[in-house]
């Protein structure tokens, strides 16, 4: 008897969050900004320190940044490896947490237009389930 087939879970499966702004800058520059962990962290909700790892100084594909983030008395660390770095069009990374354990993914993309650009911020996470090992945290415990 054949084994059963497993279905494949996606490391990253549907957006948590997407978003799109209109600014008044060329490709170029918008990308010089979102590309540039420790410049674009200052208008992060969560995160609020970033420095590039292993001698890095731009963004290429590859290159790590360690984030520094809080949410309220939460604090937490995560590592980030690039995996886009097209100038004027995408930027993406992958977040992982201890242990190298992938949570997310947040992915730029970005757009000419007559008056500037646009930039579209996508994040993935995880499902909870993935996250947690396969049950669900429980809500009574404060856990979201």
């Amino acid at each position: 008897m054949p084994a059963p087939r497993l279905r494949r879970i996606p490391r990253f499966p549907e957006p948590a969050a997407t978003g799109t702004v209109t600014v008044r800058a060329t490709p170029a520059d918008a990308y010089r900004v979102v590309s540039d962990p420790p410049v674009v962290i200052r208008l992060a909700e969560e995160a609020h320190r970033a420095r590039w790892l292993g001698g890095a100084t731009v963004a290429a594909v590859g290159a790590r940044f360690r984030g520094h983030n809080r949410n309220g008395l939460r604090r937490w660390v995560t590592t980030c490896r690039i995996t886009d770095a097209d100038p004027g069009r995408r930027f993406a990374y992958e977040v992982t947490a201890a242990l190298g354990v992938p949570i997310s993914r947040w992915q730029y993309d970005i757009a000419p237009t007559a008056e500037g650009c646009t930039i579209t911020a996508c994040g993935q996470r995880r499902s909870r389930a993935i996250r947690t090992g396969g049950a669900a945290p429980s809500r009574a415990a404060g856990q979201r």
